[in-house]
């Protein structure tokens, strides 16, 4: 095809003139563009479905450094950047990226200048899907006299996420089962399921059951004979106590209680720092001899002792 004479004319001339203008073009362009870094630019990863991006919390994070008109550079921030890679296959747990251009996203009219550093490690594993336990957490206490028995429906949950993690998981926990003293009867709810991080759980939450029995009883124990405790060679003796039997409130587990009898519960009254004789109210104490046992009550808790000399009560006896 043969050119029209006007542009053959003088080619020469013309070709090196517009090579002059695009040079000009370029200088001028330059010196009415700007650049900017910006530091820490995170990079958000996405995976197929198959795969798991791990530490979604700390990215690898970039310097980016853009160019654009001298009245626009000053306008960008850091959020209005953003970085994304895809990925579709790993040979390992450490997969490099190569980010090029086509992973950064920029305000209209800014250019991408430079990505330091240019490759970057994803860290992506296979997704698997396992069934693990539930288990339940207890906070707070029930009055002491109960147990309890928990039940959970379902009892296992599906956990997915990155292999290597979800192999290190072997039960799921629920947040607490909150129990307090004024909690005497069954009980149920829904508890939500506690999620371990970089994991997805279904169900989110279970429902729960709570049967209480009793694990420890209190029975009254009456006409118990008070015993007097005092020390060798004392010149001291109780001559008169009002009254003579007491009674205790004993607490224990059901087991025992229902076994325990007056002869394993001693109630006596302690003399050993009476230094003179005289009527005296002396505190009452009980002592039972049986395991995980306890006394709640004790009536009367004093009683009226009245101790004389040793010599003084000898005389009267004769």
């Amino acid at each position: 095809m043969k050119l029209p004479e006007f542009v053959t004319a003088d080619f020469t001339r013309k070709t090196i003139a517009l090579a002059m203008a695009v040079i000009i073009w370029v200088v001028v362009r330059q010196q009415l563009q700007a650049k900017a870094t910006f530091q820490n630019i995170p990079v958000v990863f996405t995976a197929a479905p198959d795969l798991a991006i791990l530490d979604h919390d700390d990215p690898p994070r970039v310097s980016i450094t853009i160019r654009g008109s001298k009245s626009r550079i000053p306008d960008v921030t850091a959020a209005q950047i953003e970085v994304t890679a895809h990925i579709v296959a790993i040979g390992n747990a450490g997969h490099e990226v190569l980010l090029r251009s086509r992973h950064i996203k920029l305000p209209p009219g800014i250019d991408l200048v430079d990505i330091q550093p240019a490759i970057v490690i994803a860290r992506v594993d296979r997704k698997v899907t396992v069934k693990r336990p539930i288990s339940y957490r207890l906070e707070g206490e029930l009055p002491r006299q109960y147990g309890i028995d928990v039940t959970i429906y379902p009892q296992n949950a599906e956990v997915t996420g990155p292999e290597q993690i979800v192999e290190e998981i072997e039960e799921i926990v629920t947040e607490p089962i909150v129990l307090n003293p004024g909690i005497t009867k069954r009980f149920e709810g829904i508890v939500k399921l506690v999620v371990p991080a970089e994991v997805a759980v279904h169900p989110a939450d279970v429902s729960v059951a709570v049967e209480l029995y009793r694990q420890h009883h209190s029975q009254f124990f009456s006409n118990l004979e008070v015993l007097v405790l005092m020390p060798l060679g004392s010149d001291l003796v109780v001559a008169e106590m009002e009254p003579q039997l007491v009674g205790a409130l004993i607490d224990g587990p059901t087991s025992t209680i229902d076994m325990l009898t007056a002869s394993s519960i001693q109630a006596y009254v302690d003399i050993s720092h009476t230094e003179r004789p005289g009527t005296f109210q002396l505190p009452v104490r009980v002592i039972v001899d049986a395991k995980n046992c306890e006394v709640l009550e004790i009536e009367p808790i004093v009683i009226k002792t009245t101790v004389v000399q040793k010599r003084e009560a000898e005389m009267q006896n004769h």
